[in-house]
């Protein structure tokens, strides 16, 4: 039986701003967006501390470790990564990440 994968992957090569993850960005940028707060806001800013194009590159790299969903809401993962009791607390290190991307790509390359 031949069975179809109906899921469409959309790949993404840019979004970033040329700017590699930092190491606070996702802890911030995850409290931000669990404040329900927009990364569209003029306030971004201001409130992430960081200029224009960093907010875009922040949200990108949200979306890219699985931290928040399309709607800039927290994953259920994110919630957890950054729980203040059970969650990670070596936010300067991002081996956690690098394992994830690699979870992912193998995930993506075994789908076929």
């Amino acid at each position: 039986m031949i069975t179809k994968n109906t899921e469409i992957i959309k790949f993404t090569f840019s979004g970033h701003g040329s700017f590699q993850c930092r190491q606070l960005w996702l802890k911030k940028g995850c409290d931000y967006a669990q404040k329900g707060k927009n990364f569209n806001d003029e306030d971004a800013v201001v409130q992430l501390g960081v200029g224009k194009n960093m907010v875009s590159s922040i949200r990108f790299w949200l979306k890219a470790f699985n931290v928040i969903d399309n709607k800039d809401v927290p994953t259920d993962f994110g919630k957890r990564l950054f729980d203040g009791e059970n969650g990670c607390h070596h936010f300067s290190t991002m081996s956690l990440f690098n394992l994830i991307r690699i979870f992912i790509q193998l995930k993506f390359y075994n789908a076929k």
